[in-house]
């Protein structure tokens, strides 16, 4: 399993570890190129010092100058020989071998890399003794004494010397430099470790509260919610999306509480009606004529359940995606005609009257089935719980498209009830419903013109309550 402590532990040490590697690796290259340095200008004094003594001397006769050198072993002891002896060699211009020190003995040589150069040469090798070295070469003229002609450098001959020491000291040097800068490396890596594990911790801590404030929230308390203020930025988002998140579940089940109640209590007195007349058909098995009148009362009461269980059954469909409109034009004047005519009856005997007013010409493409529930609802509202008058119907334009209205009288509707109205088995008063009504009218009407992608809108306009349903592929 990922782990967001576990990604920037290793993201920040393995980090701090290569800065640290990348600067140790820089501070140790310039130091031991300091170090060198230092040791090569001493090796280069040493061998300024083994060519000093080289001069030339006038000879009689028409001989020339001839090269002299006075070694003075007491000056130089170390390139006599012993255990930290020090090594010269001397070569002529023409690659012959003038001389060397007596610590090379005669077996042993340093020869130069020709051609001479008139910079110092630098180069690590063995010492004849086995121990490792490092060696100078310089080539420089050799003058006359004080006493002999002053000749310009360029005329002077040339004598290169190749000097060698140990390198123990310096590499010494370098050891340690390196002990201590893997030292500190490690000491410094081992800080910043306790500094990033503390800083880690620190700032995964609103994470961990959010984790605990989240653990806290149950289905008896979606009332909860996270504590946004104490946040940080980067979370506050997430806090108020999740405080969104908890307000819908909290808004869902209380509408399934309410629901579940409605629905017992919707099926409370039809459950009691079926009890009262099997009681009475048991009390009285040989009445013929009650029989039939019980038969007729039952078969209502089982009418009204069946409504309410299938009207159950479209929301869950619907809201589960599981229809699949069948698309067709559809003339939407001959379509509410159709719809009304099972209400006309009941609609008459209150008093209430449908008018049509929609055009002969105006055509939804959707799903006849779907639509005609969505709409058969909306009538089977207005059949049921109008305030007398009419039930008007009509095709009306607005910014998005033309939209079907049906409007009722509905004195007893205030606007605090709109929000409400789609609910589940939610009425304004009891007292006044049909009996044979399930309560799920508007709630499917949503769901279904949902599903259409037509939404419907519920208003108050003076004193009439008006559903209004856009037209799929209206003109």
């Amino acid at each position: 399993m990922r782990s967001i402590r576990r990604e920037l532990l290793g993201g920040l040490l393995l980090g701090l570890a290569l800065l640290v590697a990348v600067v140790g690796g820089t501070l140790r290259v310039t130091l031991a190129d300091a170090l060198t340095e230092q040791y090569d200008r001493g090796l280069l004094a040493r061998a300024e010092s083994v060519a000093l003594p080289l001069e030339l001397h006038e000879l009689e006769g028409d001989d020339g100058p001839e090269i002299e050198y006075d070694f003075q072993a007491d000056a130089m002891p170390s390139f006599v020989g012993g255990p930290h002896a020090e090594y010269f060699d001397l070569w002529l211009a023409d690659g012959e071998e003038y001389g060397r020190s007596p610590s090379l003995g005669l077996e042993n040589q340093m020869p130069p890399a020709f051609p001479a150069t008139s910079t110092p040469r630098y180069r690590d090798l063995a010492l004849p003794d086995g121990r490792p070295g490092r060696a100078v070469e310089i080539t420089v003229p050799v003058g006359f004494d004080d006493d002999g002609p002053d000749l310009p450098e360029e005329l002077l001959p040339r004598m290169t010397c190749v000097v060698a020491s140990t390198r123990a000291d310096l590499d010494a040097q370098l050891a340690s430099l390196d002990l201590r800068l893997a030292l500190a490396g490690a000491g410094v890596l081992a800080l910043a470790a306790l500094v990033v594990l503390w800083a880690v911790r620190r700032g995964l801590a609103p994470l961990r509260r959010l984790d605990r404030q989240v653990a806290a929230v149950d289905a008896a308390h979606l009332d909860a919610r996270i504590d946004v203020e104490g946040a940080p930025a980067e979370l506050t988002e997430t806090t108020t999306r999740l405080n969104e998140l908890l307000a819908r579940l909290e808004d869902a089940f209380a509408k399934e509480r309410r629901m579940t109640a409605a629905m017992a209590h919707e099926l409370r007195t039809p459950i009691a009606e079926l009890r009262s007349a099997s009681d009475v058909a048991r009390r009285w098995p040989d009445d013929a004529e009650l029989s039939r009148e019980l038969a007729d009362t039952a078969h209502d009461v089982a009418l009204r359940m069946s409504e309410a269980v299938e009207a159950i059954m479209h929301c869950c469909r619907i809201e589960a995606g599981q229809e699949r409109p069948q698309v067709e034009r559809i003339p939407l004047r001959d379509l509410l005609d159709e719809l009304w005519r099972p209400h006309g009856d009941a609609a008459d005997a209150r008093g209430l009257a449908f008018r049509n007013e929609v055009p002969d010409d105006a055509v939804a493409v959707t799903d006849r089935g779907l639509l005609g529930l969505a709409l058969g609802n909306v009538l089977s509202n207005a059949a049921s719980f109008a305030d007398g008058g009419e039930v008007r119907a009509r095709v009306e334009q607005n910014g998005a498209g033309p939209e079907l209205s049906v409007s009722n009288e509905a004195r007893h509707l205030v606007d605090d009830d709109l929000a409400r109205m789609a609910e589940p088995f939610w009425r304004k008063d009891a007292a006044r419903t049909v009996g044979r009504h399930s309560g799920l009218g508007l709630t499917l009407v949503t769901s279904l013109t949902t599903a259409l992608g037509c939404r419907a809108r519920l208003g108050l306009e003076q004193g009439r309550f008006v559903v209004r349903v856009g037209i799929p592929g209206g003109d």
